[in-house]
């Protein structure tokens, strides 16, 4: 996965107001998935915030 840290727009709602958010899980473990604050659309918890910018990244592009 790439490591761009550069968050593309919503694919669902198009909005910029993207956010990073990480989470402490059972085992002690950082996880981490990205969030959009306008529509709540989210990625799977990854393992490093690179793997989660890489996987929301990946979606496709909203068009209006």
């Amino acid at each position: 996965m790439t490591t761009d840290n550069f968050l593309l727009n919503c694919p669902f709602c198009g909005s910029g107001w993207i956010e990073s958010v990480k989470v402490l899980n059972k085992s002690n473990k950082d996880k981490f998935y990205i969030r959009c604050m306008n529509c709540g659309a989210r990625t799977r918890n990854q393992s490093t915030i690179a793997d989660a910018i890489a996987l929301w990244n990946r979606r496709v592009d909203y068009e209006s």
